[in-house]
């Protein structure tokens, strides 16, 4: 797929190399990556010791302009004192930054307005600001890593797992990602509709899918997919194997694809963390195979799964009403990011583990007779209006720090 990259000013450039992923590798040595290609590997420069990123991105746009300016006879006229092997290496060098930069299939960087109007002139005003960028960069990055810290604070080590992690473990394929823009029809369709939208447009991009994926050709003429058409078309043959491609890809990898559905609907409302017992809880009686579900009830059951692990008294008091969606900061089954907080700035301690394990903390034994305790639902409501209060001194505590 065809991408392109605008930088039109210094803050527009500040925000694309703040957003580069570093402390990755190239060839075995330190890089950083600018972005991922349609097959997402990354698209990565290598990271000379003790460079910055703004340092690399210049020495890679160095490099770039070598292969786009020079010719590789003139550069070795340049430099008589290299070997031809070291001239190639080199030059090898330069043609892999000027791809991955330039080219329409990697970033495809186009700069303009501060920059002017050529390549050179870029590279001239990267030179002649490469302090100042640095040092923008710089702090561009040290605020989006403490937003970042803010947003993912410490989970307990133990008895606890982030949404996040869950879904960094699941294999979605190429398309089930796209299923989370839907809440509601049968996931059989919306499967159909994702892979109807995502068919090549263009011929030259459908003759480029074709080689690697002939045998869809073939399947599609085995399967009669074409009957009902007057005249042949191999363009609209290779968009019918395309689709059948995508949905097939869509199917092999449904199990993930519904579990990561689920799991970003807990996050959409504002979930964090939640507990291993709701973890190994969560998808049960919810059958993955079952591509022919309904959206809606799937996440219907998956909070009413929920509400079993909160409600393991089974008293009937915790309903849907008391948890969605307006999410409590804790309870013993999920905590957001607010709650996650709040026990990190307990450390812990009893009273407060109280709200996230009521049995622990109330010495719970088998003699239900010789102890009075609480039911959970009880407690849990305990813990939302515990929560909140905390919440509410926290929040005294930052006006007072902030003047307000």
């Amino acid at each position: 797929m065809t991408q392109y990259i605008y930088i039109f000013t210094l803050d527009h450039l500040i925000d694309f190399l703040a957003k580069a992923q570093r402390d990755i590798t190239y060839d075995g040595a330190p890089a950083f990556s600018l972005g991922e290609n349609d097959f997402g590997k990354k698209i990565s420069f290598p990271l000379a010791e003790g460079q910055t990123i703004t340092q690399g991105f210049i020495t890679a746009l160095t490099d770039a302009l070598y292969y786009d300016t020079t010719h590789i006879d003139d550069y070795a006229q340049q430099h008589p004192e290299l070997k031809v092997s070291e001239i190639i290496s080199r030059w090898e060098k330069y043609e892999d930054s000027y791809m991955k930069l330039f080219d329409s299939d990697a970033l495809g960087l186009q700069f303009r307005g501060d920059f002017g109007s050529t390549r050179k002139d870029v590279l001239a005003y990267l030179m002649s600001h490469a302090d100042e960028i640095n040092e923008k960069v710089t702090h561009a990055i040290q605020e989006k890593e403490a937003a970042y810290q803010l947003s993912h604070p410490h989970i307990p080590e133990t008895d606890w797992v982030r949404i996040e992690d869950l879904q960094d473990n699941l294999d979605l394929g190429e398309y089930g990602n796209l299923l989370t823009e839907y809440d509601s029809g049968d996931i059989s369709d919306a499967f159909i509709e994702i892979a109807d939208n995502n068919v090549d447009l263009y011929d030259a991009d459908l003759l480029a899918w074709l080689p690697d994926n002939y045998e869809w050709l073939e399947h599609v003429q085995n399967e009669g997919l074409l009957s009902g058409t007057k005249n042949y078309d191999l363009f609209r043959h290779i968009q019918i194997a395309q689709m059948e491609s995508i949905r097939d890809n869509l199917y092999e990898h449904s199990e993930d694809i519904i579990q990561n559905l689920i799991l970003e609907d807990l996050k959409d409302k504002g979930i964090y963390v939640i507990s291993d017992d709701l973890a190994n809880y969560l998808y049960d009686h919810i059958d993955m195979d079952d591509t022919y579900q309904n959206i809606e009830d799937i996440l219907a059951q998956a909070q009413e799964n929920i509400i079993n692990t909160i409600n393991l008294d089974g008293d009937g008091i915790c309903t849907i009403e008391d948890i969605f969606p307006k999410v409590p900061d804790v309870t013993i089954a999920f905590m957001t990011v607010k709650g996650t907080h709040e026990y990190n700035e307990h450390n812990g301690n009893i009273d407060f583990y109280a709200f996230l394990n009521p049995r622990k903390s109330l010495e719970y034994t088998n003699s239900k007779e010789t102890i009075s305790t609480p039911s959970l639902s009880e407690v849990s409501k305990d813990a939302r209006e515990a929560a909140s209060a905390l919440a509410g001194n926290h929040d005294d505590q930052q006006n007072i720090t902030q003047g307000r």
